[in-house]
């Protein structure tokens, strides 16, 4: 449902988007979702809304501070998580994740499912590749990945954003596809978040427990825990949930500056391209004035030739070519100057 606070609408919307599936086979509540354009319906969150600053407002890119798993950090500087950007996209159906960070969340999976035996899920899970059987306990088995930002007008402080299993395993049938229609009775499952080799795209499927607000004209983007039902919370022991603010190391920039490869490309882009052009229209330029020079040399040879023998002279020539070392007789000079005009115009 597309709500109108009012006709002078500030910059600001907010999204609602409600799951569509009940993994327990519940369907006694209404699905759907709910945008708000100049504010946030506040029927359509529980708690605080705990904000974090919009670095760039075309693509709405904010900055993650920390990823955990599990309640255990990702070892990973988070200037390296925010590679080429972050943003949250409500188009976009799964978590996308860089290399490094998506590797470091999968080794601590890895780590936390070592050593169990009632589910360990093979690794061509994690990659997408492979699907994962119902089990009684699967949600409550998973652990919680917690995405943190920074807190918007402290950046010594930043909350988390909690992304439980309800929320990254995704619901397949049995072609493997990702659906809406089996209200939990398919009992298979994918991972719900994916590599890519730079930036990170949170989401609809983290997006489906909360309630987000875009505010263009304050440069912040804040998460609230939605109202929506998420499938049985009753069976589930973790909720999704924005957790209060915590203090990080404020002066730690979050925001990515480009590694070697690209200086050396913006130093080959901003110096060595526009010398190489530069060179190239000297050379030209060059290239041009030999042949210049060669085509009036040859038009003085020409004409000095035709002066000497004749026009009947020059036919009987080039009739009879190997006449023309003895027939003909130009300076040493000439011949020497008109050598290396041909060689310089050939290398042009």
């Amino acid at each position: 449902m597309l709500q109108l606070q009012h006709s002078n609408m500030p910059a600001v919307f907010s999204l609602q988007l409600c799951p569509a599936i009940d993994i327990y086979g519940e369907r006694n509540y209404p699905r759907g979702g709910n945008m708000v354009l100049g504010g946030v319906d506040p029927t359509h969150y529980t708690g605080d809304i705990f904000y974090t600053p919009i670095v760039k407002k075309q693509y709405y890119n904010v900055l993650l501070s920390n990823v955990s798993v599990g309640g255990v950090m990702v070892p990973l500087e988070c200037s390296e998580m925010n590679k080429e950007a972050t943003i949250v996209d409500s188009g976009t159906s799964d978590v996308f994740l860089n290399d490094a960070l998506f590797r470091g969340i999968v080794k601590l999976l890895k780590a936390y499912f070592k050593g169990r035996d009632d589910i360990v899920p093979p690794d061509d899970f994690w990659s997408g590749s492979a699907q994962l059987a119902w089990n009684a306990n699967i949600l409550d088995v998973f652990p919680v990945i917690t995405f943190y930002f920074p807190l918007h007008g402290n950046s010594s402080m930043q909350f988390g954003v909690t992304m439980p299993p309800q929320l990254y395993l995704r619901e397949v049938d049995p072609d493997g596809e990702v659906t809406s229609s089996c209200g939990g009775e398919c009992n298979m499952f994918v991972f719900g978040i994916r590599s890519k080799s730079t930036g990170v795209i949170l989401g609809n499927n983290l997006m489906n427990g909360y309630t987000v607000v875009f505010d263009r004209d304050n440069a912040k983007l804040g998460f609230a825990l939605t109202t929506c039902q998420l499938r049985d919370n009753t069976q589930l022991h973790d909720q999704p949930k924005v957790t209060y603010p915590e203090h990080r190391d404020g002066s730690v920039d979050c925001s990515y500056h480009g590694d070697d490869n690209s200086s050396s490309s913006t130093a080959y882009f901003t110096i060595t391209l526009p010398m190489l052009c530069v060179t190239a229209v000297a050379l030209f330029c060059i290239c041009l004035w030999i042949i210049r020079v060669y085509m009036r040399m040859l038009v003085l040879i020409l004409q000095e030739v035709l002066e000497t023998y004749g026009v009947k002279r020059i036919m009987n020539i080039l009739f009879h070519p190997f006449q023309m070392y003895t027939s003909i007789t130009l300076t040493g000079q000439k011949i020497s100057l008109l050598f290396w005009l041909v060689m310089a115009s050939g290398t042009c």
